[in-house]
């Protein structure tokens, strides 16, 4: 594993889910809102999961 990779795997999980968990995005959004440039450092993306939240 590579750093990162968690992360990426988590913001991966379909939409659906996180439609019916909208508490869990909520927790994963919370723990991720101050970290986002670090995060897009990562090369990794944001805009899926972000959608969820709308």
């Amino acid at each position: 594993m590579y750093e990162g990779d968690l992360l990426a795997n988590v913001l991966r999980i379909p939409s659906f889910f996180w439609k019916q968990h909208p508490e869990l995005w909520i927790q994963v959004n919370d723990l991720m809102v101050n970290r986002r440039y670090e995060i897009e450092g990562l090369k990794i993306s944001l805009e899926k999961f972000e959608e969820c939240g709308n």
